[in-house]
């Protein structure tokens, strides 16, 4: 055709190549310039190559994602956290007391203490291994308050265990105990204020972990949560455990679907770790800057069992080694009880490595939990298990929702804490680790009790391909889970 030029001279077409250009080579930079701020984080080489990939190559919908879940909102966490516990550290925790040495110098309680937990204090534990036993021991506590209670708490569902609660705290306030509720805003998310109404109006004080507050610029922060069951009674009686405020947590309110749940009972020197543990997250969530030695008594000897309060969070992944550590150090049984079995490659290889040096291995988890991707995931791990001679378990009825590790008869350790990457360093949890054979043996015996109303895991030679195929895209995305 007269007078046509050259594609490649035509005055749109080579501003479609300049922008083309340009656009390339913004994504180069782009992508490197991202690579090397993930580097730099300095995480594990797994999820430095994930980030750096969603970063490059999907930056539109990466950059949101990264902002909301990824770890540079855990550097900032960690510098706000670590403030609070400076703040308390100065409190007089048992530093002094010497009547634990044994359990002190136990090489899993030696692990904590290097990690920054308090060492094992001496107190007397009770084991409650129903909610309604639980409950009634905590309102029991609760009504006998003369100075403080302190609770925290993932859930606080409205019910009729919450109204309980509810009266409990309000009747303490007319008897001029202090109190303060602290619950997880997402886990609490059905929390309302009608419903605290009454609590806030008899001069309680209530705090949102985490609040996600548009207006004040926190949507960040939906990715961090307190996992922690806690009640504080006058700093020296204490609770904590795997059961939240809730309905579903008593088989007298829920029947035959309750949840299946062990919780403690402490009352000694003990509870003062565990009042630490509080006031930092109080501190952390609150306005209010509370005397800590008011609440932290000097420990004088009070109590029979060593037990050690360890407290773990994005800033500190303490639980999680020191059940690597138990685990890998087991020499005759570890039996494992947690309701998502999800576990990274460093527990996956202590586990297998237990069991392939002849150690009781056991691992009891639900027939059905409350998560169809975990338990897709959870059942991609068993052959593995199974194969290396661990016995894996499913409990029959109910939901299993206990966090129970037993190593050998002279440690076991009771708390929140799930086996998945969002327990092992995303939310904030709490175990008691329990050093005294009779007391580890008693806890053996509750969760042989659970396992005696199990049945083995399916074989997979019985799974269909297409579950095959859904656990290995669960596992997948195991750690988002």
């Amino acid at each position: 055709m007269r007078g046509a030029c050259p594609a490649y001279a035509c005055p749109g077409n080579t501003a479609l190549m300049t922008w083309s250009l340009a656009l390339s080579l913004a994504e180069v930079v782009w992508a490197l310039g991202a690579a090397v701020y993930i580097v730099l984080q300095r995480r594990s080489p797994v999820a430095t190559m994930a980030w750096a990939l969603v970063l490059a190559l999907m930056p539109v919908v990466g950059l949101p994602v990264y902002i909301l879940f990824g770890p540079r909102r855990i550097a900032r966490k960690r510098k706000r956290s670590k403030l609070a516990r400076d703040i308390l550290r100065g409190a007089p925790v048992a530093r002094d007391v010497c009547a634990c040495e044994a359990a002190i110098q136990h090489p899993f309680a030696r692990v904590g203490m290097a990690l920054g937990e308090p060492p094992p204090l001496l107190a007397d534990v009770t084991l409650l291994d129903s909610g309604a036993a639980a409950y009634d021991a905590i309102l029991e506590a609760i009504r006998g308050a003369r100075h403080h209670v302190h609770l925290e708490y993932f859930i606080f569902e409205p019910g009729k265990t919450a109204e309980r609660f509810r009266e409990a705290l309000i009747d303490a306030r007319s008897r001029g105990v202090e109190v303060r509720l602290l619950v997880d805003r997402v886990g609490s998310f059905a929390l309302s204020r009608s419903f605290l109404r009454p609590l806030r109006e008899a001069g309680a004080k209530l705090c949102f972990f985490n609040s996600i507050t548009l207006g004040r610029f926190r949507l960040w922060y939906v990715n961090f949560r307190t996992h922690r069951k806690i009640v504080i009674v006058d700093g020296n009686i204490g609770f904590t455990g795997s059961m939240n405020v809730d309905d579903l947590h008593d088989e007298g309110l829920s029947g035959d679907e309750g949840w299946r749940d062990l919780h403690l009972r402490l009352a000694g020197d003990a509870v003062a770790a565990l009042q630490l543990v509080f006031l930092e997250n109080w501190l952390f969530s609150s306005e209010e800057r509370p005397m800590a030695l008011e609440y932290l008594p000097k420990p004088v000897a009070q109590g029979s069992i060593p037990v050690q309060i360890v407290a773990s969070g994005p800033d500190s992944f303490a639980i999680y080694k020191q059940w690597i550590a138990a685990i890998g150090g087991a020499r005759e049984r570890a039996w494992i009880v947690t309701p998502y079995f999800v576990p990274d490659e460093p527990m996956l290889e202590a586990i297998l490595s237990a069991a392939l040096r002849g150690v009781d291995v056991r691992l009891l988890i639900p027939a059905r939990g409350d998560s169809w991707a975990v338990d897709a995931a959870a059942r991609s791990y068993l052959p593995a298990l199974v194969e290396a001679g661990a016995k894996v378990l499913r409990l029959r009825n109910g939901m299993l929702h206990a966090k129970v590790l037993v190593v050998d008869h002279d440690f076991a350790s009771i708390g929140t804490l799930n086996m998945d990457n969002r327990s092992f360093r995303l939310n904030f949890e709490v175990t008691a680790s329990l050093f005294d054979p009779a007391v580890v043996n008693e806890t053996a015996a509750w969760a042989d009790s659970m396992m005696e109303r199990s049945e083995p895991a399916r074989s997979r030679t019985r799974e269909s391909i297409a579950e095959r195929f859904a656990q290995s895209w669960a596992r997948l995305l195991s750690p988002l889970l």
